[in-house]
């Protein structure tokens, strides 16, 4: 396991933990909504127009989950394509 994947990992334990889980969750749909309109073909407007309201929520009453939870999920997303590609 890389290092980058042991330290997303433990960011969203933390985001979990300081934050509690229906932060945790918001963060983990946002990235979801997300990674949904980066790979999928044709429209995809809705789920970019519920990613950007959820984003605007986190961002008015929770900067901190939103700062933390994209680092996590940054970190988890480089560490997943690195084990991709070593796995080719």
């Amino acid at each position: 396991m890389s290092v980058l994947l042991t330290a997303g990992g433990i960011g969203m334990l933390f985001t979990l933990l300081a934050f509690g889980m229906g932060w945790t969750v918001a963060v983990a749909v946002f990235y979801g909504l997300l990674y949904v309109a980066r790979k999928a073909k044709g429209d995809v407007s809705g789920s970019l127009m519920a990613a950007s309201i959820l984003f605007w929520i986190m961002l008015l009453f929770n900067p901190g989950v939103l700062f933390i939870g994209f680092v996590s999920m940054f970190l988890l997303e480089i560490g997943c394509n690195t084990e991709e590609r070593r796995e080719d």
